[in-house]
């Protein structure tokens, strides 16, 4: 199993002891999981400072005195050649190679190394080409944010257009299923209004490809979730994903990052 490999990566530093923490960095607000180590060739550079969460939870043998508790730490982080930051990183090691370090809930497997990295880098051009939906790889429960429609082919982004509604998501027994539906004000200088109730008729106003808009995240617990939005294309439906992390409220976040 991908877990029981993260694990086993992650080993543990006092070799009397036996831990079970899964390697993990959190980076803009969001956590990423290790899927393994990769060459040097795949690191590219430094694009910001990230948090390994502590690792307390190791079972040392009866007897053996116990250190004091770990606390997070610090960490440099670096860009995946050809992955964006927000949906793969990279932590170097002294031996030149790097754990590769995959979003969480994101578009892509956790393991093993060379499927992970294709699908990333698969996913990266899509986000950049488009069609994609931006959103900030993290915010606050109740925040309002910002979305974005991108498309990078001119002829194609005139021919987009989308709605008002988007739908705020989340895995329940391993299926995306909309939990709350969130409207952008027709009034671009309105405040959005709070989200409601999944409404299954999906509104085509013709708002264009390439601008922000905002809208109101729903009050909900931490935790993964996703936003879906539907788009026309050239006279065609795409339905658009976005990955996003909730934060409680009051947690500090980082919602910016070089690069995509």
């Amino acid at each position: 199993m991908v877990v029981a490999a993260l694990v086993a990566w992650v080993g543990s530093a006092d070799p009397r002891a036996e831990a079970s923490c899964i390697q993990s960095v959190t980076y803009l607000g969001a956590p990423f999981y290790g899927v393994g180590r990769t060459g040097a060739a795949d690191v590219g550079a430094r694009v910001g400072v990230g948090t390994i969460p502590a690792c307390n939870d190791v079972v040392y043998p009866p007897g053996t005195p116990k250190p004091p508790e770990e606390q997070p730490a610090s960490v440099t982080v670096h860009r995946v050649r050809g992955v964006a930051p927000r949906l793969g990183v990279a932590l170097p090691e002294a031996n030149g190679r790097a754990g590769l370090m995959v979003l969480a809930e994101g578009p892509c497997p956790l393991g093993p190394v060379e499927r992970a990295l294709a699908c990333l880098r698969r996913e990266t051009r899509r986000l950049v080409q488009g069609p994609s939906l931006i959103a900030p790889p993290s915010a606050q429960a109740g925040q309002v944010i910002l979305l974005t429609v991108r498309i990078r082919d001119r002829r194609l982004r005139r021919s987009a257009v989308h709605g008002l509604d988007s739908y705020f998501q989340r895995r329940v027994d391993g299926r995306w299923r909309s939990l709350f539906q969130m409207q952008h004000p027709i009034d671009d200088s309105a405040d959005p209004p709070d989200p409601g109730p999944v409404d299954v008729v999906v509104r085509t106003l013709g708002l264009p490809a390439g601008r922000a808009f905002a809208v109101r995240l729903p009050v909900v617990a931490a935790g993964q979730y996703r936003i879906a939005k539907s788009v026309m294309v050239g006279g065609r439906e795409r339905w658009l994903y976005a990955p996003i992390t909730v934060q409680r409220v009051g947690q500090g976040l980082m919602l910016t990052a070089r690069g995509v």
